[in-house]
């Protein structure tokens, strides 16, 4: 993977302090501060909390299949939240149905608990899912190949696509989505620049945040096999590929010494979650089928199974149209992570892992969209602000 963007020097340090420095050091060696990325960034967060604040004080007006909130905190912590907000404050427990929590990575609540202590754990885990958003949105930024102009208006910079995805709010709430995400471009930019001393252990921290950090394997895999000739480059390309991998035994381990069985997180994600393989895009398949089942007797409406196909058949669509804009290893890191969350049912949450798929937005807006990525952009924030309100609202989760 040749090194693309202006030339940055990065003071290393533990992950993720090291990949924020990475971020705002890149700017600072020639490349002008992106401010209207920054200032879309504070509108995206400012968006976030008045949504939040709206469904808080006039809970009336929200129809909520769960329990009224506490307080603006169980607001942010809805659905999985709940999960990473119990882990942050007791820990993993083997006692009875409390060891369902073991399908939740260990490294958000930690970090969380760290951040907020006992009493304002989620508040802060959602501070600083926010400031590492604006990291990803920086991040992004140093993938674009050179000759393309990173600071030009804000609808071609990949950053602004990221902050106004649909389903982007769930990088400013209580889930581990900002981490991973950031932890795997924190890895792959310091790579690119080689600093395999910053790369390495991002990639590692991303094991231990999502099991989906298998695919970031993928990127310096493929650029290893690019270059066989030079061995260096080898060896550190495939140091970085066994990282996430790393990551993910550290906390498979655990979980086994924990609940003293070998395959105990595979067992509980099979018997308790109901998580299972199957053949690559068969439930996508399934769904598509029982949409147009819908269609034809006039039931159709927008219920999660028809945003996962959407979100789906978006993706597909631009990286068919646009697979050449993108480098070979990012590339095959997409197809990779594509197989790899279309590959397992129950597929409820495939529209909110594809978020991470970070080389997607360096595709939008698609080259050819001359004339509408602002109609998209407004389209995209409307769609978030609905997501939102429904995920708040106890009604949907991706």
């Amino acid at each position: 993977m040749a090194e693309r963007g202006v030339s940055a020097e990065f003071v290393p340090g533990a992950a993720p302090t090291a990949g924020l420095v990475l971020a705002s050091r890149a700017y600072a060696h020639g490349a002008l501060v992106p401010w209207n990325l920054i200032a879309a960034w504070g509108a995206h967060v400012c968006l976030v909390w008045l949504t939040v604040l709206l469904v808080y004080h006039f809970p009336g007006r929200f129809e909520s299949a769960g329990d009224a909130p506490g307080g603006i905190a169980d607001l942010f912590a809805a659905w999985d939240g709940s999960h990473y907000t119990w882990i942050a404050a007791n820990g993993y427990s083997t006692e009875g149905n409390e060891i369902r929590r073991f399908a939740f990575f260990p490294l958000f609540p930690l970090i969380a608990h760290l951040l907020g202590g006992g009493k304002h754990t989620v508040i802060a885990g959602v501070v600083f899912n926010q400031i590492l958003l604006l990291g990803s949105a920086l991040l992004l930024g140093q993938l674009v190949r050179p000759g393309k102009e990173r600071n030009a208006d804000l609808l071609s910079q990949p950053g602004f696509w990221l902050l106004i995805s649909p389903l982007a709010f769930f990088f400013s709430v209580f889930y581990s989505e900002s981490l991973f995400l950031f932890l795997g471009l924190a890895g792959t930019v310091a790579y690119t620049r080689g600093r395999y001393d910053v790369a390495i252990p991002a990639l590692v921290l991303a094991g231990l945040t999502r099991p989906t950090a298998i695919c970031l394997a993928a990127i310096f895999l493929c650029d290893a096999a690019i270059r066989l000739r030079n061995r260096r480059k080898v060896v550190v390309a495939l140091a970085c590929a066994a990282a996430p991998v790393l990551g993910i035994l550290i906390y498979w381990a655990a979980v086994a010494y924990s609940t003293g069985n070998l395959m105990g997180y595979f067992q509980i994600q099979s018997t308790i979650w109901g998580q299972s393989w199957t053949a690559p895009f068969l439930p996508f398949l399934q769904d598509a089928r029982a949409t147009v089942a819908r269609f034809l007797d006039g039931s159709l409406r927008l219920p999660d199974q028809n945003l996962r196909l959407l979100s789906t058949l978006i993706i597909l669509s631009v990286v068919a149209a646009g697979w050449r804009r993108l480098d070979a290893p990012l590339l095959f890191f997409v197809l990779v992570s594509m197989i790899f969350i279309h590959s397992q049912e129950p597929n409820r949450s495939t529209a909110r892992y594809e978020l991470a798929i970070f080389p997607l937005y360096l595709l939008l807006p698609p080259a050819r969209a001359k004339l509408f990525p602002a109609v998209i952009a407004v389209a995209f924030i409307l769609l978030q602000i609905r997501w939102l309100l429904e995920f708040l609202a106890w009604r949907w989760v991706a």
